[in-house]
C-alpha cells in the first residue's frame, strides 16, 4: 500500500511551517519588532507630537502614516536578511545538500522559504494594527482610514523584499557576503528615496550649479529606480491612496506582486544554476 504522492505546495507548505514555527517560538522576531516599536516611538512619534506643541492646531493629511511606514520597512528590511541569510547559511553548512535528498526541488523549497518570512510580516502587522490603533487614540494623531488597503500595499512590499533577500541568497556560497549584499542595496534604496525627496523638496531659488546637476542626475536615475527599487512601488501605491486613485493604486499594487514574481523566477534560476553543494 503507498501512499498519497507528496506533492510541491505540500513540500513548500512544510518547510514554510517548520521555519515559521521556529521563527514564532523564537527570541529574534520579537527583539527586532520591539527595537523597531521603540525607535519609531522615539524618533518619528515623538517628533509628531513635537510639532503640534509648536505649532498648535496643524492639519496633516494622517500623521500616524509615516511611523507606520517607517516600522514597517524596518521590519521588511529585518525578514529580508532573514531570506538572504536562509539559502546561503544552508549550502555553507551543508544542510542544504542533506535536504535535497528527500523530496524537496528548488522551487519547492524557495517557495518555502519565500512564504515562511510572508506569513511572519502578517503576524506582526496585527501587533502593529493594535500598538499603532492605541497610540492614535492615546494621542489623537489619527489612525490611517484606509488601513486594509494600506496592508495589502505593506505586505506586496514585503514579498518584494523578500524576494529580493532570496536572489541574493541564492547567488552566494558565503552568509557573509549575502548580508552585504542585501543590506547595501537596501541602503542606496533608502538614501537615494531620501536624497531625491531633499533635493526635489528645494526651491529653485536657491539652487546653486551644483544642487542643480546633483537634481537633475537624481530625478533622471529617478526613472530606473522607480522599476527597481522596490521602496518605490510602495510609495506610489501610498500616494495614489492619499489622492483618491484606485487605479493608480491597482497598479502599483499590481506591479509590486509581478516584480516579486521576477525576481522568484531569477532567484529560482540562479538557484539551479548554483546547485546545493557548498
Amino acid at each position: 500500500m503507498t501512499g498519497a504522492p507528496i506533492t510541491r505546495g505540500h513540500v513548500a507548505l512544510t518547510i514554510a511551517g517548520r521555519d515559521l514555527r521556529s521563527h514564532l517560538f523564537g527570541f529574534s522576531l520579537y527583539l527586532a519588532v520591539s527595537l523597531v516599536l521603540l525607535g519609531v516611538s522615539h524618533f518619528a512619534m515623538r517628533n509628531a507630537l513635537w510639532q503640534v506643541e509648536q505649532n498648535g492646531l496643524i492639519v496633516l493629511g494622517s500623521p500616524i502614516s509615516y511611523p507606520f511606514f517607517l516600522a514597517m520597512w524596518l521590519l521588511t528590511i529585518y525578514l529580508g536578511l532573514m531570506a538572504a541569510v536562509a539559502i546561503a547559511r544552508e549550502r555553507d553548512s551543508g544542510t542544504l545538500e542533506v535536504l535535497f535528498y528527500g523530496p524537496v526541488d528548488g522551487l519547492s523549497y524557495l517557495a518555502g522559504k519565500f512564504l515562511q518570512p510572508v506569513a511572519s510580516f502578517a503576524v506582526v502587522m496585527l501587533f502593529y494594527l493594535l500598538y499603532f490603533g492605541v497610540t492614535a487614540a492615546y494621542t489623537n494623531l489619527g489612525f490611517p482610514g484606509q488601513v486594509l488597503q494600506l496592508l495589502l500595499l505593506s505586505l506586496a512590499l514585503a514579498g518584494c523584499v523578500v524576494a529580493l533577500g532570496l536572489a541574493v541568497s541564492a547567488l552566494s556560497r558565503r552568509v557573509f557576503i549575502s548580508v552585504l549584499v542585501f543590506l547595501g542595496l537596501m541602503l542606496f534604496f533608502t538614501l537615494f528615496d531620501v536624497a531625491h525627496a531633499v533635493l526635489m523638496a528645494i526651491p529653485g531659488e536657491r539652487l546653486t550649479d551644483l544642487l542643480a546637476f546633483a537634481r537633475m542626475v537624481v530625478d533622471s536615475t529617478q526613472q530606473v529606480m522607480a522599476w527597481i527599487s522596490p521602496v518605490e512601488y510602495y510609495s506610489r501605491g501610498s500616494a495614489a491612496l492619499l489622492m483618491g486613485e484606485r487605479s493608480a493604486y491597482l497598479v502599483a499594487l499590481g506591479s509590486s506582486v509581478l516584480y516579486t514574481a521576477v525576481l522568484m523566477a531569477l532567484a529560482a534560476w540562479i538557484f539551479q544554476r548554483k546547485g546545493v553543494r557548498r
